[in-house]
């Protein structure tokens, strides 16, 4: 009968909020690159099960610029990204309280890039996390690690990488 209700007990859907840090936004086009560090914020829900667990997120990924001089005169250009993703981790259970979290995640990337003008262009994004999660209580949970992630497709042969820390508080049902 214990098993049975610890089995019930870890699974469940959820809902989280999520805060990271991009420690390198990077867009490069092959020859010539731009890079920033940013916040951004998130949501997420799911269902997880015992050792694992699949999700759907919305990011926006606050906005990173970069100065630079041609022929004597500064440029500016800013870029953020709205991110649309679909998920799965692996989360093996470290003790009572604590799991491991190990994930992929896939989806749309939207750029919105400012250089005087407005651009917008879709690419498509994969990415990986590592990380912890530990139960605060049957219903709280507190989640953090490490993720990097590559979007490829946008126009003119740019590619973005990015590389940060996300910590995450889940509601679970």
């Amino acid at each position: 009968m214990c098993v049975i209700s610890s089995f019930a007990l870890a699974e469940g859907a959820f809902i989280g909020a999520e805060g990271s840090y991009v420690f390198k936004s990077k867009i490069s086009d092959g020859e010539e690159s731009l890079k920033d560090s940013v916040p951004s914020i998130g949501i997420k829900g799911g269902y997880a099960w015992d050792e694992a667990r699949a999700y759907v997120q919305y990011n926006n990924v606050f906005e990173a610029k970069k100065t630079f001089n041609i022929y004597e005169k500064d440029y500016e250009v800013k870029w953020n990204n709205d991110e649309f993703l679909i998920g799965a981790d692996w989360t093996p259970a470290i003790n009572d309280s604590a799991k491991l979290v190990v994930g992929v995640y896939t989806g749309a990337s939207r750029l919105n890039a400012k250089d005087g003008s407005k651009e917008y262009d879709t690419g498509w994004l994969f990415g990986g996390k590592l990380g912890a999660i530990v139960s605060m209580n049957d219903n709280l949970e507190f989640e953090g690690g490490l993720k990097a992630d590559k979007t490829f497709g946008y126009e003119y042969g740019l590619e973005q990488n990015k590389f940060g820390a996300y910590t995450s508080l889940n509601f679970k049902f």
